[in-house]
């Protein structure tokens, strides 16, 4: 299989939301997002979106959470869309804020092609 003679970078970014919780302030609220060589997954309440070859988006900061979630994998951005579409964990209907949401989303992304599962834990 050719796929696996194919090394692919994998990247994490983050953008700022903002916004406000009412009398808590500001929120800070950050979204994740994957990125597989120049494809960009991403989650929020629609589903999962697959942009293909957009590279780095510039509305992330891909350095916000170090080099620890910069990498290689064997697995191709193909791979990991069949593994997102298997999973049926990431449709619109499933999204919640708090317990099912875009670093959720990238945590399964980071598992899905291969990362050790101590990586999971460096998101936010």
């Amino acid at each position: 299989n050719d796929t696996w003679s194919e090394s692919n970078r994998l990247r994490v970014g983050v953008r700022n939301l903002g916004g406000s919780l009412g009398s808590f302030g500001s929120s800070g609220a950050k979204h994740a997002c994957f990125l597989l060589d120049e494809d960009l997954f991403e989650y929020d309440k629609n589903g999962y979106k697959r942009y293909v070859g957009v590279g780095r988006d510039d509305g992330y900061d891909w350095n916000s959470i170090g080099k620890a979630l910069n990498g290689t994998t064997y697995v191709s951005p193909d791979e990991l869309e069949t593994a997102i579409d298997d999973s049926g964990d990431w449709t619109g209907s499933e999204y919640n804020v708090f317990s099912h949401n875009c670093q959720d989303f990238v945590r399964f992304c980071l598992l899905a092609v291969g990362c050790h599962k101590s990586m999971e834990c460096v998101i936010f």
